[in-house]
Order: C-alpha cells, then structure tokens, then sequence
C-alpha cells in the first residue's frame, strides 16, 4: 500500500509504502495516514523558505500551464515585492494568517496601491494554494483574510459630441509637427466605434476587415511580455466575433488604408507587411531607438507604448482618464 506525501523540490510526487497482513488492516491504516496528511501530522519533504518555494512553483507549475504574461506578472510580484518581504524568509509551513496581514498592513503603510495589495494578495493566495495541494500545509494562511476596500477608479466618458471633437482633432494634427497625434486618429475612432480592446486593435489585420460588408471580425489579439510581441487567439470563444462598423468608422479605415498605402510606397523594402492595420509606423514607437533605414515598419505595435502616447496627446488636448 502506498500514500502520496506531496511533490519534492524535484518536482516529482513522493510516497510512502507500508506493508499489513490484512485488507482490513490495510484500510484503517490508509485512513489512519489520510486523516494525518489531511492535519499536517504526516511526516513529508518540506520546502525550504517562501521565496525558494516560490521559484519552484513560478517555474514548475506556472511557466508551463499559464500564459506568458500570467507568468510575467506573478514573476514580477514575487520578485518585487513577495521576496522582499519579511514572509520571503520564512519556512512555508510556518506563515501564519497573521504575518500575512501584517505585511499587507506593511505595504499600506508604504502608500503601496490597495491595488497592488490586492494583486500581491492574489498571487500570494495562488502559490499557498499549491502549498497545501502538494501537502506542504494543511490550511492556505493567504485565506480569508481582511483586505482594504479597492479605490474607486474614476473614467473619463465622452459624450457623443465630445467622441466626434476629439476624433477630427486628431485628424486634422499637423502631419509633420504632431505625428504621433495624427496617428491616433484612426486606431482611437475604431476603438470608440466599436468597443474593442486595445490588444485586438492591434492585432486587426485588412484581412479580418470587409469594408464593403462594413464588418471587422476579432480573431486575435495582441500580447506584449518584456519586449516581446506575439498575436496570440483570444481566451473565449465568445471573444472572437464579428463585429459590425458605423459607416462613419469605414470612411476613417479607407482613408487610413490609402495613407497606409502612400507610406508603403514611400518605404519601400523597410516596410515589413504582416498586414496590419495598426502596424508600427515609426522608428521609437516601441521604445527602440534606430535610424529610419534600420528599422522596418509594418511590424505589431507595442500597446504599453500606444497607451504612453495616447495619454501624453489626451493630456494636451485636454482630456483626462481614457483608455486605461
């Protein structure tokens, strides 16, 4: 008879035999053993600290079953924030539910976001839950505990005249002195048009698009992890669908393709066609410094660094709290 005691630092599942005479026996001794796994009574390899077992869980359980920017955001929190903290040097089996709290009190005390907290408490809950799934605890301390409110977010609303003000600003931006102004205008009307998010923006390709229907179909969307870009499909199926256009919005696209097309020609072979409708245009758009003749465009643009433009150019034109 055998009793798994929970996954070692090596990953694997280890066990335990015992031999009995009898099946009886054998069965009062696997209930035996359970009710001890199940209280933390049974003897088992224990993980070293918080911040070692994080690493084997970021890298064993994580990395290959979520995605990479799931991956890069808990990596991200564990290294900044979870294994700085007082909790990082402790023995996994013993944190308790009140040097959890204690430390999100901490990061509060710090002006750390309640955001933040709420993401730190987030992970912290995901990677104990694994804990005791491998028997490492009996119970997860990051349960049900108490944690700040989340701080009201206030966003800005256009109203319809407002959508259409901005729109033709951005439009009529001067094309030598305010670039990158002009080059919101086309991706910012299709946003208000339609609803989209900003990754399948991005990743709209001329072949998702039928001007003649007046209809654009989401098949991907746009994944930025460090400096990587990579259009991956979307996580449900209900988020790819057709979406329908305004003819206003089919207008704007025809005349952004024929722009699209001058600029094309003008480039020439440091055009690199992926068929974007979005493409990167510019040689610092993505934070990359580069002689113009060394940088292709045509290639995905970096939606952090959009969102980086779109907010300096809303600053100036004086709105505040869209698209975050």
């Amino acid at each position: 008879m055998t009793i798994s005691t929970g996954r070692g630092k090596d990953g694997r599942y280890h066990r335990q035999s015992f031999t009995c005479a009898t099946e009886d026996e054998a069965h009062d001794k696997l209930l035996t053993l359970n009710q001890e796994k199940r209280s933390g009574e049974l003897t088992i390899e224990r993980p070293g600290s918080l911040s070692e077992f994080l690493d084997d869980w970021l890298a064993g359980v994580i990395k290959p079953n979520r995605s990479a920017r799931t991956h890069e955001l808990y990596e991200m929190i564990c290294k900044n924030y979870l294994k700085q903290s007082p909790l990082s040097a402790l023995k996994v089996e013993r944190i308790r539910p009140q040097d959890v709290q204690g430390y999100y009190g901490s990061l509060l005390g710090k002006q750390v976001s309640v955001s933040m907290v709420h993401h730190i408490h987030r992970t912290l809950r995901v990677a104990l839950n694994q804990a005791v799934d491998w028997g490492y605890m009996p119970r997860n301390p990051a349960a049900w505990l108490k944690l700040p409110r989340h701080e009201a977010r206030e966003f800005r609303v256009l109203t319809p005249v407002e959508t259409k003000k901005l729109v033709q600003a951005l439009h009529d931006a001067d094309p030598k002195k305010q670039k990158a102004r002009r080059a919101l205008w086309a991706p910012v009307a299709v946003a208000v048009s339609t609803g989209l998010r900003l990754g399948e923006i991005l990743a709209l390709k001329w072949s998702d698009v039928d001007l003649k229907k007046g209809t654009l179909i989401v098949r991907h969307t746009l994944e930025e992890v460090g400096t990587t870009l990579r259009l991956k499909a979307p996580k449900t199926k209900g988020s790819r669908r057709t979406v329908p256009l305004h003819p206003d919005t089919v207008q704007i696209l025809k005349e952004h393709r024929r722009r699209q097309n001058a600029l094309r020609l003008r480039l020439g072979w440091r055009w690199e066609d992926q068929d974007l409708v979005f493409p990167d245009t510019t040689p610092t758009s993505n934070y990359v410094v580069a002689e113009p003749k060394d940088f292709p465009a045509g290639r995905p643009r970096s939606p952090k660094a959009l969102q980086h433009v779109f907010r300096r150019e809303m600053r100036a034109l004086g709105y505040e709290g869209l698209w975050n």
